[in-house]
């Protein structure tokens, strides 16, 4: 059995657009935002992520409204490792 987060309250969202639904959840206080991607019932993950553009997904997360929504995403943990110094040098 996989662990929930569940909560009921007010996002943003977009479930009018071409690829499927968009939802933003304020993470840390408000500090960041977590986004949700998923596509219409009648396509599928990999082909929302051939086609998406960086400029679908600007103008799908620009285009939220409010609404209260009840979600449940599963729990999870994220780990990075970046190494400044590349990125450093590139600059």
């Amino acid at each position: 059995e996989m662990d929930f987060m569940s909560r009921t309250s007010q996002f943003c969202v977009n479930q009018n657009n071409a690829f499927g639904s968009a939802l933003i959840l304020p993470y840390q206080n408000d500090k960041y935002n977590f986004f949700i991607l998923m596509p219409k019932e009648t396509s599928s993950l990999a082909k929302m992520r051939e086609e998406i553009t960086g400029k679908d997904l600007v103008n799908l997360l620009k285009n939220t409204e409010q609404q209260i929504q009840k979600i449940a995403v599963p729990k999870f943990d994220v780990k990075s490792l970046l190494n400044f110094q590349d990125v450093l040098k590139k600059m």
